[in-house]
């Protein structure tokens, strides 16, 4: 069971795992109980992503949003936090960032998170080292995303060093550069880069 992420007692739709699992093609499957009483095997990777949600019976009652951007989205964040060959697993799933259980069915996620506001907004974690839930998630612009993950990285990006020995501070917005003037110090570019950000990156 060490190497395979015990599952029991955990419910995906209307699915109910019992355990225990088995493997098939170097896959496991759970035992699980729909509620409609009937016992099925879906795959582990199946339950987690979200493909899996009853025996096929509640096929024909159905959130209508397959395919959407907004259950892609859906589809990725539980693939990032469960499916260890995904690209962004190491930063999200291998940290032990889940998804809340309230999220293991499509329809709260679209109740709790509504539509996504324009295609230049993405599902934010509040906290990033928190999971996936309704109290920690947001919708937030690629512009206000850029500007979070920069100041977590650095905080002297848009600051620069001239041959002149002297610093300026630059910023990007919609794809253009601005700059403050030079100044000596590094801390009143630090000043002068906050001054530009409140001009051009303000809400």
């Amino acid at each position: 069971m060490s190497r395979v992420k015990d599952l029991r007692g955990r419910t995906f739709g209307k699915l109910e795992v019992l355990g225990p699992y088995r493997i098939d093609n170097r896959k496991a499957s759970w035992q699980c109980r729909c509620c409609c009483g009937k016992i099925t095997w879906p795959s582990s990777y199946a339950l987690q992503c979200g493909l899996t949600a009853s025996c096929g019976c509640q096929r024909r009652v159905t959130h209508g949003k397959s395919g959407t951007k907004l259950h892609r989205i859906w589809q990725s964040m539980r693939s990032r936090c469960y499916t260890k060959s995904d690209n962004s697993y190491k930063a999200y799933g291998a940290r032990g960032i889940t998804v809340h259980k309230d999220w293991d069915l499509f329809q709260n996620f679209s109740r709790d998170t509504g539509e996504r506001p324009s295609a230049l907004h993405t599902l934010e974690r509040i906290d990033v080292d928190k999971d996936y839930s309704k109290e920690n998630c947001e919708w937030i612009s690629f512009e206000k995303q850029s500007r979070n993950k920069q100041c977590h990285k650095n905080p002297d990006v848009g600051i620069i060093q001239l041959p002149s020995g002297r610093f300026q501070a630059r910023i990007s917005f919609k794809n253009k550069g601005y700059h403050a003037t030079t100044v000596d110090t590094i801390e009143e570019a630090r000043q002068a880069r906050t001054q530009l950000e409140l001009k051009y990156w303000k809400q």
